[in-house]
């Protein structure tokens, strides 16, 4: 039995196309473009809710907070790999920096010097750092092993919970989430285009293999 789960329809307009945003030069242009998608997703499963009296978002919170956090981690990256780059530094150092690397404040901690140094030659405000940072934080605490919002338990089988208290009736407010979150997200999405601007603009570019 062949289900043909990924059929082509003919009518163009009833067809998905994960590829088609996708850059071809291996460099930060990527990630930052998986980041937007997943912070999309977020923002739609999340707003699709007019309020939660019947709880019915309890139901979907964790995945969407999990989209949220891959945001994150890819936006790093790519403000990480584009910023190695663009100081043409060897790819194997560069590679080891993002692979398998998927804790925020170890990322946090690569990327916040490269977003200093485009901070203090733009001349632009030092505060939104602050703001990035501490959304940053606040991911790292609430999931700081990248288990808790992927599955119910750590691979020792210990219960993991969004909160480290343990209280399951800790809940927080979700539109006051958002709009914090939106605007550190904008801070790094937009340091991160600018850092890939630069980059994308010199003579000649470095990028990860072929």
């Amino acid at each position: 039995m062949k289900l043909n789960l990924l059929k082509r329809n003919p009518d163009i307009h009833m067809n998905v196309y994960p590829n088609w945003q996708r850059g071809n030069l291996r460099n930060g242009y990527n990630f930052m473009v998986y980041s937007k998608m997943f912070k999309d997703c977020a923002d739609s499963s999340l707003n699709s809710f007019q309020g939660n009296e019947r709880y019915e978002l309890d139901d979907v919170i964790i995945p969407i907070l999990f989209l949220y956090r891959h945001s994150i981690e890819l936006i790093l990256k790519s403000i990480i790999l584009t910023s190695c780059l663009e100081r043409n530094m060897k790819k194997d150092d560069i590679i080891r920096k993002i692979k398998n690397k998927h804790f925020l404040d170890y990322l946090w901690d690569e990327a916040k010097p490269f977003i200093e140094n485009y901070i203090n030659e733009s001349g632009n405000d030092i505060e939104p750092l602050n703001y990035m940072e501490e959304i940053v934080k606040t991911f790292q605490e609430l999931d700081n092993k990248s288990f808790v919002f992927r599955y119910p338990y750590d691979n020792k089988i210990k219960e993991e919970l969004i909160f480290q208290e343990g209280n399951k009736s800790d809940g927080f407010d979700y539109k006051h989430f958002y709009q914090i979150f939106s605007k550190g997200y904008g801070y790094l999405h937009g340091t991160a285009a600018d850092i890939y601007s630069r980059y994308e603009s010199k003579d000649t570019i470095s990028v990860i293999g072929h």
